[in-house]
């Protein structure tokens, strides 16, 4: 996936001619760019406080410190893998070996943590399109309008699938009987227990956290803070290129990029999708695809430095967050 998205990359700035592409970037105005990093790293404490919110109670009594530091390594993870799962993995169970909280449960709160993200992100996409319908092509409309009504029912579909008891449930026993036919079935009984006993512990993390509404009403209002930064540091992108862009299609572009970035890692998702979107909004492609390039190195890319950084400040071996995201075997 990696090679794939390098080469996806190396496309869209051959699209758009690499010297014009150099020669936009070295005109950036690079007060603006440092603005535009100083706002990233505001945000990285916004979602590190937004998990630290989801995962503190009576119970559970975590030292922000350490959630923010894991989460900043499972994001660096997440941005060099595709489907940004195996960093959640990893920070869920870096906290459960300092803290012992438990990982179905962590695993818990990223669920809810991306379920606001995601309604919030829809939500404003489907505003911001509402609000740029008037000065867009029928044609350019209609076809944001279906991409962003197939990932708003794709994602909507998935959240009620995962969130609904039966459903993970009914997966893993289909996927166990077959298992049974190549493995022995005490290992197969062992398994299922184990996959049985996160389940019930991840339903349990789901439904008591969702059930708090002062956690779901801080949450919600950082996860807007959030997305409204994001917006900015993308208009403040175009903005040090020379380019005064509309600030619905910077939401739009920012919101619905993100989507795109489950798919293709080190952020070549999101600079074919920012590139793509304000390309239809009639933005210039040279502009277009420097802007997202240096969306991506503003962040995406400046994550894994900082999860590097994280990983020394911890003690935390590249080997062993490698070793958590493929083998973590799913208890507590």
């Amino acid at each position: 996936m990696l090679a794939l998205a390098a080469v996806l990359l190396g496309f869209l700035v051959l699209r758009a001619n690499p010297s014009l592409i150099a020669e936009q970037l070295s005109k950036a105005d690079l007060s603006l760019i440092a603005v535009v990093v100083g706002l990233y790293l505001v945000n990285v404490a916004v979602k590190s406080l937004r998990w630290f919110v989801l995962v503190t109670d009576k119970e559970h009594r975590v030292p922000l410190r350490s959630v923010a530091l894991y989460f900043v390594i499972g994001q660096s993870i997440n941005n060099t893998t595709p489907g940004h799962l195996a960093g959640e993995v990893v920070r869920s169970t870096l906290l459960k070996d300092e803290t012992g909280y438990p990982v179905a449960r962590g695993m818990a709160t990223i669920f809810l943590e991306k379920t606001i993200d995601t309604i919030v992100t829809i939500v404003l996409a489907i505003c911001a399109l509402a609000l740029l319908s008037a000065t867009l092509s029928h044609s350019v409309s209609v076809q944001l309008l279906i991409s962003t009504a197939i990932i708003a029912v794709l994602m909507v579909a998935l959240i009620v699938f995962v969130a609904h008891p039966g459903g993970p449930r009914r997966l893993a026993e289909w996927t166990f009987r077959r298992l049974g036919r190549w493995a022995s079935g005490a290992t197969i009984e062992g398994l299922r227990r184990t996959v049985d006993g996160f389940l019930g512990t991840f339903e349990e993390g789901t439904r008591d956290i969702s059930h708090n509404r002062a956690k779901g009403t801080i949450a919600t209002g950082l996860t807007l803070a959030i997305w409204a930064n994001e917006a900015l540091r993308l208009w403040l992108v175009f903005l040090a290129l020379g380019f005064n862009a509309s600030s619905e299609l910077m939401v739009l572009a920012a919101t619905l990029s993100s989507f795109a970035a489950l798919l293709v890692p080190i952020g070549a998702g999101n600079s074919l999708a920012i590139a793509g979107i304000c390309g239809l909004a009639g933005i210039d492609a040279r502009v277009a695809t420097s802007a997202s390039l240096l969306f991506i190195m503003t962040s995406v890319w400046l994550s894994v430095l900082m999860g590097l950084v994280a990983m020394a400040v911890k003690g935390v071996q590249a080997s062993r967050v490698v070793d958590s995201a493929g083998s973590e075997r799913l208890r507590g």
